[in-house]
């Protein structure tokens, strides 16, 4: 395989990598947007109940051609991203994912079996309900300070914060 790009022309060789990261990018809008998220550049927003919204992120790493996969739940109004919750999805140890090791069906497996399920969680459970899961008060970063009314379990905030 080296071989074969070792003759390719940089040109043509750019040219590949685009579509390939297209096509990556377009495998991960195929499974969010029957969800209700909306896609801008790499990120995919939809709404919550109130004023809340959840955001599923592709970043492209600063240092490589690797992927973070963030997963927020934000309040709006705020300018912080994962202000009420943030985490990172990620299939095995691969944090950041080189999207190029991967086939086309190995990553849409990750897409089914860990980020549609991760996303469909947080969509079909109220949010005070989620606010009493530990996994994801604990990722809160506003720390009650952001939120006039946070739906995330007061007691809960409380005994972290007293133990």
């Amino acid at each position: 395989m080296y071989e074969r790009y070792l003759q390719t022309p940089k040109d043509e060789l750019l040219i590949e990598a685009k579509a390939k990261r297209k096509a990556f990018i377009q495998q991960i809008a195929v499974k969010l947007k029957p969800m209700g998220f909306k896609k801008k550049a790499n990120t995919w927003t939809r709404t919550l109940e109130g004023d809340y919204y959840l955001t599923f992120d592709a970043q492209k790493s600063s240092f490589s051609d690797e992927y973070y996969f963030n997963v927020y739940i934000g309040k709006n109004g705020t300018n912080v991203y994962g202000d009420c919750y943030y985490t990172r999805v990620f299939p095995g140890d691969m944090c950041p994912m080189d999207w190029q090791a991967l086939s086309k069906d190995e990553f849409e497996y990750f897409l089914n079996r860990t980020v549609v399920p991760a996303l469909e969680q947080i969509i079909h459970t109220p949010l005070r309900e989620l606010g009493k899961l530990p996994s994801v008060w604990e990722r809160c970063s506003c720390d009650r300070k952001k939120c006039d009314q946070c739906w995330v379990e007061k007691n809960l905030w409380e005994a972290r914060d007293n133990p």
